[in-house]
């Protein structure tokens, strides 16, 4: 489980800040099997192929920020999200 892996901002390299997309970047590098979703205050984003995954699986519309595609969806529903992709697909 990768939940409040790196939260203090640094990407796991001490002294160093960086921002949310290149924390997902780094983590994804090395997870790269693993969908990543970030909790930001009440919503949950995810950022570049794995937006494209949760958009399409929950019907979701993806954004791009600074060039990189993110889904954002409130984070009451990553509760029915974790079942639903415990489901398979008929």
């Amino acid at each position: 489980m990768l939940s409040g892996l790196w939260s203090d901002g640094t990407g796991g390299i001490k002294g160093a800040k960086m921002g949310i997309t290149q924390m997902a970047q780094r983590i994804k590098q090395i997870h790269p099997d693993y969908v990543l979703i970030f909790k930001v205050g009440a919503f949950c984003n995810t950022f570049g192929k794995d937006s494209y995954i949760i958009a399409s699986t929950f019907d979701y519309m993806i954004k791009r920020t600074k060039n990189v595609p993110t889904c954002g969806f409130s984070k009451k529903v990553l509760r029915k999200g974790c079942f639903n992709f415990g489901r398979k697909k008929d």
